[in-house]
């Protein structure tokens, strides 16, 4: 019962996390090379919310996409940051 009520608190609190994710990768320039493997990444990652095994193994799939992005910029720095901050949090829950 308690495993329950825990992995639904990850996922509320990952789904604000996600949220504000997604945020940032939508302030990424068009031009930018690799943005549309992003946006596809982030759509795994949705898909992915309620399984912690696929979500983490979908956030360092979203990572690798976001370290090839170019040009790198503030707004892409923010996101991976947060991106392997929440891949973190959740390898320790």
């Amino acid at each position: 019962m308690i495993s329950q009520s825990h992995e639904c608190q990850t996922n509320e609190v990952s789904g604000a996390w996600l949220d504000s994710i997604e945020h940032l990768i939508r302030w990424i320039g068009p031009r930018t090379v690799g943005r549309e493997r992003v946006f596809q990444r982030m759509a795994d990652v949705r898909k992915a919310q309620r399984e912690t095994h696929r979500l983490q193994d979908a956030l360092c799939l979203l990572s690798r996409e976001l370290d090839a992005l170019y040009p790198q910029g503030a707004v892409i720095s923010l996101a991976r940051r947060r991106v392997r901050d929440v891949a973190l949090t959740l390898a320790h829950t």
